[in-house]
């Protein structure tokens, strides 16, 4: 991946990456995710060829870091006594 891809990813991912819920799960929350990255990251001229050979397959790069984001805040949540892990 070019250094920009890789920038561009990082940045990306810090805002689009949340905890969820997600109402209709985390794959189909992924589908829209890579969607729209791959929209924002053509904006810029970078292909989704580029995140691809450093990620593999966007889909699920996304919904691992969707399921990794939302068990962190459920894991802090807990640490705070606000829920039961």
């Amino acid at each position: 991946m070019s250094a920009r891809a890789a920038i561009f990813l990082a940045e990306w991912l810090r805002d689009y990456v949340l905890p969820g819920p997600y109402p209709q799960g985390s794959a189909a929350e992924a589908v829209q995710k890579r969607d729209r990255l791959i929209k924002d990251g053509h904006q810029l001229g970078i292909s989704s060829a580029e995140f691809e050979e450093e990620v593999g397959d966007l889909h699920i790069y996304l919904r691992q870091k969707l399921d990794e984001t939302t068990e962190a805040a459920a894991r802090r949540m807990g640490e705070t006594g606000a829920i039961d892990v």
